[in-house]
């Protein structure tokens, strides 16, 4: 089974909402396969991160939309996720060792 569709999987598989799941679809379609992979290993390793990383995801999406309009309040809001990415994957990183 190829990444896209280990993610897909999972995500149809989850108690994510309809909407959410479809948010899924798009950014596996759409996404380079360097990403794709990257996202099939994290969920494989750790499938109960996926809320987590759904919200992360709306987060993003919502903070480029303001970024086209107020470019200093979006990089605020980029940054912050950033930063919550950041521990959140040392966190992985110690969990997984």
């Amino acid at each position: 089974m190829d990444n896209k569709q280990k993610i897909l999987n999972l995500v149809q598989n989850s108690p994510l909402s309809n909407e959410d799941k479809k948010e899924w679809e798009a950014l596996v379609d759409s996404s380079p396969e360097i990403s794709i992979e990257s996202i099939a290993t994290i969920l494989e390793s750790l499938p109960e991160e996926l809320g987590w990383l759904t919200d992360v995801l709306k987060r993003k999406k919502e903070a480029f939309l303001v970024l086209k309009e107020d470019k200093e309040k979006g990089e605020k809001m980029l940054q912050v996720i950033y930063q919550e990415e950041r521990k959140k994957i040392e966190g992985w990183s110690n969990k997984l060792k």
